[in-house]
């Protein structure tokens, strides 16, 4: 269990972390196009998007495959007794 907290804190700041550099990064590029006033044109990269979606796709699908093959070669009454006794 406290394995499980461990992970959620260090996931939570990664993200905040990144969230944060983001961010501000974002912030300094509107500061520079509203002092200049240049307005680049809004070109979104669909390829470079559905490679990325494509990539955490499968990476998720991956990441399933063995607790799912693990769970479908368990037998469910071993599953049920296992999950009793860890309460």
């Amino acid at each position: 269990m406290k394995i499980d907290r461990l992970e959620t804190w260090v996931l939570e700041a990664e993200g905040q972390a990144i969230e944060f550099g983001a961010g501000n990064y974002s912030t300094f590029k509107a500061m520079v196009v509203a002092i200049t006033g240049y307005r680049p044109p809004l070109i979104i990269p669909w390829n470079f998007v559905a490679i990325g979606g494509g990539i955490i796709v499968g990476v998720s699908l991956l990441a399933s495959l063995w607790p799912a093959a693990w769970v479908a070669r368990a037998q469910p009454l071993d599953l049920l007794q296992a999950g009793r006794a860890a309460t």
